[in-house]
């Protein structure tokens, strides 16, 4: 088939689907294109191209009609092409251009670096912060101006009920994580490097739906500045905010995964966030080895606030949940999950940091009281929730027949046999983390049906079903 012939298919469908008339080097997304289009685009490009096996990330990998109908093109006249390995490409993007530190230093802690506040975990690390030490807090947020910047960090804190900070020991740094010297002049970069000491390093681009390409530039490169930073004038103490997804099911003999596991060949991370963030925390470790102190936290389910019950109703997690509400059914499958509250994860990272005995290790960061789906189910009921377990299969195929988009519709690929389908599930070690715990008189909630009924009610109070599906970002 003729590169032209594609052309003029695709065209076809976008201008259904988008209602819009259509040149091929139009962008998707400035033609009002989101995730709710993308899932109708991609299943008619499969229906007229013979099923053809293409993710729904491509309308975001090749967002025109010219560049998607090249790959689609690719992948039709040569299937069988041999493609380069994964493993191969990654370690292409792991390299450091650093000098090695081989001198000890004192890590003070007045001064701290925040990437990622205007996010849902990064505004209750500034709560606890602000709460736990005396330190100034410097929040690099991109935005056009500082007055959009504070109004961004406002909007987060008061959507996340975390808006009751001391403005006077906040500064916000107009920066971008994916430009050089964090998109800052000059100048500042140089004053901001002589006055820091440490960097919680949260921020990163969470979009499951992106392929790697896409996540590279913020989620890989911006590590690689936030380490240059670390290095320039003098040398600070990077605490990074990791997720446990960079460990692939199918690749790992052993079900237990330690804290100090080696990152070896990754295997099979079947999305470009997975892959940007093992690539990201192999970097982290280069940088260690060259002489900068760090600490990563390994984050597991991230679940709502255990006081005010506040939940990040964007999260994979949660739009399972409000899935499974709507429909009043849950997939009936094996497996646990560990969800841990968001304010006890602040609590450990930043309890953690003040150690300087901490720096070089890593910890899983999930919680040690993991429940099943069933279990889950069963304090739902406890609470007046009815649920009714239902095969997977028919599970999907409920989602994909509803009357209208739910909130998990943009990412039925994830729910496709190869991955669910897998008998050996990972466990997390989390032996040195309660360790720690212990030392820090800290404790995690566990899914009580108390806490479950908090979520419940945030959710229903939240009730942003619609919001779900601007834009695929889960952040």
């Amino acid at each position: 088939m003729k590169i032209q012939e594609i052309e003029c298919k695709i065209k076809k469908i976008w201008q259904e689907e988008l209602k819009v008339d259509v040149r091929t080097k139009d962008n998707y997304f400035l033609l009002g294109g989101n995730s709710l289009n993308a899932i109708n685009i991609i299943e008619g490009i499969r229906k007229v191209f013979g099923n053809i096996n293409i993710p729904f990330s491509y309308i975001f990998s090749y967002p025109t009609i010219e560049k998607l109908s090249r790959k689609i093109y690719e992948i039709l006249e040569q299937p069988k092409c041999e493609k380069t390995d994964l493993f191969e490409l990654l370690q292409e993007d792991i390299k450091l251009d650093i000098t090695p530190n081989n001198e000890k230093v004192e890590i003070e802690k007045n001064v701290c670096l925040l990437t990622g506040a205007t996010g849902y975990l990064g505004s209750y690390l500034l709560r606890e912060l602000l709460q736990e030490t005396t330190m100034q807090i410097y929040c690099l947020i991109r935005a056009e101006s500082l007055r959009e910047a504070e109004k961004k960090l406002e909007n987060s804190l008061i959507k996340f009920g975390t808006f009751d900070y001391e403005k006077g020991r906040v500064q916000i740094v107009l920066g971008d994580l994916g430009c050089r010297n964090l998109g800052m002049e000059e100048k500042e970069y140089e004053n901001l490097a002589e006055k820091v000491d440490c960097i919680y390093h949260n921020g990163a681009k969470v979009h499951f739906l992106y392929g790697y390409n896409e996540l590279k530039n913020i989620n890989v490169n911006g590590t690689k500045e936030i380490i240059k930073f670390a290095r320039y004038k003098r040398i600070k103490a990077i605490f990074y905010m990791s997720t446990i997804s960079i460990f692939s099911k199918f690749r790992y003999d052993k079900r237990v995964v330690l804290e100090n596991q080696n990152l070896s060949n990754p295997g099979i991370l079947p999305i470009g966030y997975t892959q940007s963030k093992w690539v990201a925390e192999r970097i982290i470790w280069e940088a260690k080895e060259l002489g900068i102190p760090v600490i990563v936290y390994r984050l597991g389910h991230i679940v709502g606030d255990s006081e005010s019950g506040m939940c990040n109703t964007g999260d994979f997690i949660f739009r399972i949940i409000e899935t499974c509400l709507l429909l009043q059914l849950y997939p009936n499958v094996k497996g646990e999950i560990a969800p841990i509250a968001v304010d006890d994860v602040a609590k450990i990272v930043v309890g953690i940091s003040q150690n300087e005995r901490e720096y070089g290790k890593t910890y899983h960061i999930i919680n040690p009281q993991s429940i099943s789906f069933e279990d889950a189910a069963a304090i739902a009921k406890s609470i007046g929730i009815s649920l009714s377990p239902i095969n997977i299969r028919q599970w999907i195929e409920k989602v994909k027949t509803y009357e209208c988009k739910l909130p998990i519709s943009p990412f039925m690929d994830f729910f496709d046999e190869k991955y669910w389908k897998q008998e050996k599930e990972l466990i997390f070690s989390t032996e040195k983390m309660s360790e720690i715990l212990k030392k820090l008189n800290l404790n995690i909630h566990p899914m009580t049906p108390e806490l479950i009924a908090k979520y419940y009610t945030s959710l229903k109070k939240q009730n942003h079903v619609e919001e779900y599906y601007e834009d695929g970002i889960i952040e």
